[in-house]
């Protein structure tokens, strides 16, 4: 008996997960790198945020339009920009990029939806349930943090220039900054905290306090982002003081 064309109300859904992302991922190989950063795969990662999706989840959400202009080009069935910022996939370009960054080891297979779902045959007045199940995917950890910016860069100097310019003005009176200052600060900075943070992956529980109380996994990377900047300022205060040599009074 065919099931097409029928009426269907999800009664019941169950993910099972049988992966646990770690909370800390370091990237240093530089395909990674480039894979992350890359403007049409960076959004499945940022979607992921919320926790496991399954493919049509992650579909509509990499799909959702950028305003009311593109809402309207997608409704006549156009291209149109998404919130990201980049153009509409398909499902299949989509799955095409899940699989590129579960090559990568950004994001694993966690486990399954199993949906159970009431459906009216439409020669009949009778229901049956049937049982639907789908691949979830994930994140493979809370965090990725990138390795070390190359300050000596062009990219570098007009980052560290930026700087400058905007803690310049939080600090009391008139200053003068040294861009080569806050190159060389942030040469060693990251380095430090590169350090830190592979020590707390190494000594962090697997049932870290943060991971219990925060169930929103942007939470989660805001909460860490102050514990690497404070923890490394508490191991190394020094830097602070190395900091505020490129600050001088007029």
């Amino acid at each position: 008996m065919k099931l097409n064309d029928t009426d269907s109300t999800e009664q019941e859904v169950r993910d099972l997960l049988d992966y646990e992302p770690i909370l800390l991922k370091i990237i240093e190989d530089e395909a990674i790198l480039e894979v992350i950063e890359d403007a049409n795969l960076f959004p499945i990662a940022t979607i992921l945020r919320n926790g496991p999706m399954t493919v049509q989840e992650i579909v509509e959400k990499y799909n959702q339009p950028k305003n009311e202009g593109e809402a309207k080009r997608k409704a006549e069935n156009k291209k149109y920009i998404t919130i990201f910022g980049v153009t509409n996939k398909s499902d299949k370009t989509i799955y095409r990029y899940l699989s590129t960054l579960e090559e990568m080891g950004i994001i694993v297979h966690g486990g399954q939806r199993i949906s159970e779902k009431s459906v009216n045959i439409k020669t009949s007045s009778d229901k049956k349930t049937r049982v639907v199940t789908e691949k979830l995917y994930m994140r493979s950890a809370h965090i990725f943090e990138r390795k070390n910016i190359e300050w000596m860069s062009k990219k570098g100097e007009e980052w560290a220039n930026q700087f400058g310019i905007f803690i310049s003005r939080m600090i009391e009176g008139e200053n003068t900054v040294s861009v080569d200052c806050i190159k060389k600060f942030f040469d060693k900075w990251d380095s430090a905290k590169t350090n830190s943070l592979k020590k707390l992956a190494v000594t962090a529980p697997d049932n870290l306090l943060p991971i219990s109380i925060i169930t929103k996994w942007q939470d989660i990377v805001e909460f860490m982002d102050r514990v690497y900047i404070f923890g490394t300022l508490m191991d190394q205060p020094e830097l602070l003081d190395e900091l505020r040599e490129c600050f001088q009074k007029k």
